[in-house]
This record gives structure tokens, C-alpha cells and sequence, in this order.
């Protein structure tokens, strides 16, 4: 189970260093099998709120941006990305900041090898600093668009405290009997138990779901076949649902814990499972047979390829939902 502790710290307060914290899970029957710090790949990199977009004079394909960078000033960017638009919020880079992740042919190195960003003058018209990428803040290889940040990230703040860098993940190896320390929270618990410090739980707002007799209600049923094996099993149908993509920090969260981000539906479902320990999964009802969703054994089938491609075998007490 992998634990960042900027997650972590959500829900619980230790004064502690990491060291200590390390010892007493360890100590506790939660071994921390290593380590990993996570340091920002870039510098001089700030929120900034898109203002203006126009089109170059001399491009087709570049758009003249001002950018509100908050304390940090106002600026003047040549920008090519296809989804930079009036009113987003993203990252943007200032002349003198450094890129890890490579821009340009700088910073392929890394950081410590990455070159001060320059003013340019692209196409005739100078750019004051850039709107950045994915790939260029080191964060992924994507780089066909420019980083949408959250609304609410304030212009002028520095993007990687919004991303909250820098970061230690935890590598804790997690036995049979401690299932309870399988999620963010359960990790929390523990580590407010071993501190004698407070557990500051995430707050939930009950949500009334509508009942099958109302008009454009989504009806389907769901089938235990083994009971002794899933006593329970919950769903709930959803309409107006866009698939797209999850915010950046939600994303950085599912990789820092292993996991590979998919879309907004799919990684929504593994957040709140590594949060809290309860297993989702969303499926697309258009392809459900029947409106119907079966738990049951493996049986006679050995073979079940799963969502990455890859073909696992079966054996037949093996619980499926179907």
C-alpha cells in the first residue's frame, strides 16, 4: 500500500518526522518497505487565470494570451495549445524558470540541468514566458494541451504547492489481518492511534438517490448467486454522466499510489477506494446485458481478460461480477 503523506495529512496531524513515523508503523506490524521523495521538476511556475485569447497575426495555429499571474504580475503569452480558452485556469511560467520536464530542448535532463526560460519572440511577437504542459512541468508525457488547473487555485500561487510538492510516498507492506489499513483513512487511523493524535475523518452529505417509480428512473437489477461469498453488493444508476478528463490533482494522487489515471468515471471510483477502502466500479449500462449485473464463481470459465488486455486464469470457486 503506497501512502503519500501530503494525502495523508488530511486526515490526521504528526509533529513527527518521517523517520519516527516509519519506525512506529513498522514497529506496529506495518512494515515501511522503502521510501520515495517526490521533488517538483520545475521552478518559478505559477497559477494564472487566462484572461484574453487572440489570434496571432502571423499564425494560424498560435493564439495571443494574456495571462493574470495574480501577485506575480500580468503577461503577454504566444501560446499553441488547442484548448487554451478565456477564463481557464493553468500553469504558466515566468522568464527565468527552469523546466525539468523539457521544453523546447531544454531540461531533458532534468532539473538540475534545465536552462532559464527565456523571452522569445515567436512569429514577430514576443512571448513573456509560457502556458505549460504536462510533459514540460514533468508530470506526464502529455503534452497536447496546456494544464488545466481547479478554479478555485488562486493566480499567483506557486503550482507546486497546489500540487503539493514536495511529497514522501510510504511503501507499507499491509498483512492478511489488517485490512482496515488497506486506504488513505485506515492508514490515518492508525497513525492518529500511534500519536495519540485526532482523526479528522472526511465529511460525507447524504445524497437521496430516486426511487424506481419516478419518471427517467434507470431500473436493472443485480443477482448474488454466491452469498457466502458477497453477502452484499450496492449500485446505482446514473444518467447526464460526461466522460472526460480528471482533474491534474486528483491524477497525480492515483499515480503517486500505482495507479494509472483513465478517465474522470473510472479514476473517481479508484480515489474513493484508496480513501477510504470501498472497492467501486463504474460500468456503461448500454453494454450491460439486460440491465443486469451477476455475482457468482468462476465455474466452468478459465479464462477472463481484464481492462489492461491482459488474459488471467480462472479457477472455478474464483468470485466474478458478471
Amino acid at each position: 500500500m503506497k501512502l503519500p503523506l501530503s494525502w495523508v495529512q488530511e486526515f490526521v496531524t504528526v509533529e513527527a518526522g518521517t523517520e519516527e513515523l516509519c519506525q512506529r508503523l513498522t514497529m506496529a506490524g506495518l512494515e515501511v518497505e522503502s521510501l520515495y521523495q517526490i521533488a517538483p521538476s520545475f521552478t518559478d511556475v505559477f497559477v494564472a487565470r487566462v484572461l484574453g485569447v487572440e489570434r496571432h497575426p502571423n499564425a494560424d495555429r498560435l493564439s495571443l494570451c494574456e495571462v493574470d499571474a495574480g501577485p506575480a504580475g500580468r503577461f503577454r503569452v504566444v501560446c499553441g495549445a488547442p484548448n487554451v480558452r478565456v477564463g481557464m485556469t493553468a500553469a504558466f511560467a515566468k522568464v527565468g524558470a527552469r523546466l525539468g520536464g523539457g521544453v523546447h530542448g531544454q531540461g531533458s535532463g532534468g532539473l538540475e540541468d534545465a536552462q532559464p526560460l527565456q523571452a522569445a519572440v515567436i512569429r514577430g511577437v514576443q512571448s513573456e514566458g509560457m502556458l505549460c504542459s504536462e510533459l514540460e512541468l514533468g508530470l506526464s508525457a502529455d503534452h497536447e494541451g496546456i494544464v488545466e488547473l481547479s478554479a478555485e487555485a488562486k493566480p499567483g500561487d506557486p503550482v507546486q504547492s497546489y500540487l503539493q510538492l514536495p511529497d514522501i510516498v510510504l511503501d507499507i507492506a499491509i498483512t492478511p489481518n489488517r485490512g482496515d489499513c488497506l486506504s488513505i483513512l485506515g492508514l490515518a487511523r492508525e497513525i492518529a492511534a500511534l500519536f495519540n493524535s485526532k482523526l479528522k475523518p472526511p465529511r460525507f452529505k447524504p445524497v437521496k438517490a430516486p426511487s424506481a417509480d419516478r419518471a427517467g428512473a434507470i431500473s436493472f437489477d443485480v443477482e448474488i448467486c454466491a452469498p457466502e461469498l458477497c453477502p452484499r453488493y450496492a449500485a446505482l444508476a446514473m444518467n447526464e454522466v460526461t466522460v472526460g478528463i480528471a482533474p491534474i490533482w486528483m491524477r497525480r494522487r492515483l499515480e503517486l499510489c500505482g495507479m494509472r489515471p483513465v478517465n474522470n468515471v473510472v479514476d473517481v471510483t479508484n480515489y474513493v477506494m484508496l480513501e477510504i477502502g470501498q472497492p467501486l466500479h463504474a460500468f456503461d449500462l448500454t453494454r450491460i446485458s439486460d440491465n443486469r449485473i451477476i455475482v457468482r464463481r468462476a465455474g466452468d470459465e478459465r479464462e477472463f481478460e481484464t481492462l489492461d488486455g491482459i488474459k488471467r486464469s480462472l479457477q472455478p470457486d474464483d468470485l466474478l461480477i458478471a
